[in-house]
């Protein structure tokens, strides 16, 4: 009962904002925090710019790049993946390019590790200059490793583009 209730005020909440943040409505379908998470991870942008050098890490990584989870698995696994510095960049671009599509498209999100004893996955609201913006909970545990700096760094990239974007948006 609990959970309904959660869930009732989370739609309901979503709908009223929806209008402001594109995908505050398309989210409220979904069914629980984890799908509303996914859909957000796996929105894909076809149209961005490449060089050569990029190309070739499409390759290297078996991926397009051309959504959130890949660009922050490629970016966290980069450690094991041998990735350089200049490709690193390249990813680092890519998250750049997608925070600029998102808020150009209405659509308002940040990242958050929220790690912890107990730790959150799925999704959550807040305000940036008087947007409702979604907020991805990426879960995580008590101990910070390397995995976890490189997450922190990357989701920093793109929170830090996307609230400047709004900011910005809403002078």
């Amino acid at each position: 009962m609990k959970k309904l209730c959660l869930f009732l005020f989370i739609v309901s909440t979503f709908s009223v904002y929806g209008q402001e943040n594109k995908l505050l409505d398309t989210i409220s379908q979904l069914e629980d925090g984890e799908a509303q998470m996914k859909y957000v991870l796996n929105l894909t942008i076809s149209d961005i710019p490449e060089d050569g050098f990029s190309k070739l890490l499409k390759i290297k990584l078996n991926s397009e790049l051309n959504s959130l989870s890949n660009l922050f698995a490629s970016y966290i696994l980069s450690g094991d993946l041998n990735l350089s510095k200049k490709e690193l960049s390249v990813i680092e671009g890519r998250v750049v390019y997608f925070a600029n599509w998102l808020v150009e498209n209405q659509k308002y999100v940040t990242v958050k590790n929220s790690g912890g004893f107990a730790s959150t996955t799925g999704v959550n609201l807040d305000t940036i200059a008087n947007k409702k913006v979604l907020v991805l909970l990426m879960g995580g545990d008590c101990t910070i490793d390397e995995y976890d700096n490189r997450s922190e760094y990357i989701y920093q990239i793109f929170n830090k583009k996307i609230k400047s974007l709004l900011k910005s948006k809403g002078d």
